[in-house]
């Protein structure tokens, strides 16, 4: 058996016609319809390495992997008369398909900041100030993924610890705005 082993991918692909539920208005007596529409350009890389510095004749076997993706993605097209499909939502936030933006995007409110930065807050309620429009705040799948692990196995019985890191990409957290309110988050501050 190997003690070394390794892997390198890279790809390109495109997804074409995926299937996503588009809003409908109320008053058509339904909320949603599915169609096939757009497509999404996908390059990057993945690549893989695993060691295996202990192994003995009685069975038992040591192993260090690791692991990196790297994607990139951009909705090309989405239809002949939309750029934009709202597929989520929640408060101010949305998951949105725009085209020439990564897939999936975020987009919602932000905070009013004075000429130093510092978000505005509204003297009435003591809540921040929000902007009135709709801004992209990112895409929510990670670009770089780092991934690390330690298995070790004697006579059938495994022991194994995964580390996962993960960059580029924004999350949407509905309870930070008690945090802002207060002070406490790191948005307010």
């Amino acid at each position: 058996k190997s003690r070394i082993t390794g892997s390198v991918t890279a790809y390109k692909s495109n997804t074409k016609d995926q299937v996503v539920p588009v809003g409908l208005a109320i008053s058509s007596g339904f909320s949603t319809y599915l169609t096939n529409t757009g497509e999404v350009e996908n390059i990057g890389l993945e690549t893989q390495l695993r060691l295996v510095p202990i192994r003995t004749e009685s069975g038992f076997e040591l192993s260090i992997g690791a692991n990196y993706t790297y994607n990139e993605n951009k909705v090309l097209s989405i239809s002949d008369d939309q750029n934009e499909i709202n597929l989520a939502g929640i408060g101010t936030a949305g998951i949105f398909a725009i085209k020439g933006q990564p897939f999936p995007t975020l987009k919602g409110s932000t905070y009013n900041r004075d000429d130093q930065g510092r978000i505005i807050v509204d003297a009435i309620t003591g809540f921040p100030s929000v902007t009135s429009n709709i801004s992209i705040l990112g895409n929510t799948e990670p670009k770089h993924r780092l991934g690390l692990d330690l298995a070790s196995s004697y006579k059938g019985f495994r022991l194994a610890g995964l580390f996962e890191y993960r960059a580029g990409f924004v999350m949407y957290n509905g309870g930070s705005t008690g945090y802002d309110f207060s002070g406490a988050g790191i948005r307010s501050t």
